[in-house]
């Protein structure tokens, strides 16, 4: 996708791109053995996701349009049946 420039600069992010169908297509071996040591990176604690909600199944279209209108900080967590977090 096209992203603006001056947006990038405005609001001092980076921009990284990974063409992931790629990586799944062709490499499927690097792609199970990354998700591995993430996986092994996590419960190690050594890495620890950014959550800043937990929403029901039922509340996903309203989190969606929360990440649209950039009114959320580090990723959304949906959970079927309405279970807490």
């Amino acid at each position: 996708p096209a992203i603006p420039a001056n947006h990038v600069l405005v609001k001092n992010y980076d921009v990284v791109g990974l063409q992931w169908p790629a990586y799944r297509r062709h490499r499927p071996d690097l792609v199970a053995q990354a998700h591995a040591e993430l996986l092994r990176l996590l419960a190690a604690g050594a890495v620890e996701p950014l959550v800043s909600e937990v929403l029901p199944l039922e509340a996903a279209v309203d989190g969606l349009g929360a990440l649209a209108g950039g009114r959320t900080v580090g990723k959304l967590v949906v959970r079927p049946g309405g279970v807490p977090g």
